[in-house]
């Protein structure tokens, strides 16, 4: 599979506008649905694939439907862990520092956690018959010009929302 075969599809989404402006940047058109309606929509030829986690591909058995699924990282699901500030501030300096220690040592834990489930989910879905397709450096640099774009003109018209997405971007910038 390659960038261009997004194009004239349609793909199931959660029908959010950030959803929406990136299928049709990829050339494709995102059908808001919810999950429980992907399969049967896909049985019926109302969608022809779906945007989700490989979690949801394998946990829902859709290999009787899909064969293969195309990684694309295009966006991430990130498990965040926090602590109130107003509470953190309450404690003496010596136990704020083995919080913030503790959650630095989850954080990493919790990445290594990840990276290695997601490789079963991956075996998983081969073993069940299925295909883990990735795209070519060159579409993955194409598809990023692309979809670079996608969230600051999504949050445009919602200031609280591009605040967020600014300071986001700033917190990732020094991590």
């Amino acid at each position: 599979m390659t960038l261009a075969d997004f194009s004239g599809k349609k793909l199931r989404i959660n029908g959010t506008e950030l959803e929406r402006q990136k299928m049709a940047k990829l050339g494709a058109t995102g059908v808001g649905m919810p999950l429980s309606e992907v399969m049967p929509a896909l049985d019926q030829g109302t969608i022809d694939g779906t945007i989700s986690g490989i979690s949801v591909f394998v946990s829902l058995k859709m290999n009787d439907l899909i064969k293969v699924i195309t990684v694309t990282n295009d966006t991430h699901l990130i498990a965040i862990a926090v602590v109130s500030k107003p509470w953190l501030d309450t404690l003496p300096p010596d136990l704020q520092k083995i919080v913030m220690d503790a959650g630095v040592t989850m954080q990493k834990k919790a990445q290594a956690w990840e990276i290695d489930f997601t490789k079963q989910l991956e075996k998983n879905w081969t073993s069940a018959g299925g295909d883990v397709h990735t795209l070519s450096a060159n579409d993955l640099a194409k598809m990023k010009t692309l979809l670079d774009p996608v969230a600051d003109d999504a949050t445009k018209d919602q200031p609280a929302v591009h605040d967020m997405l600014q300071m986001v971007r700033a917190s990732a910038a020094k991590n």
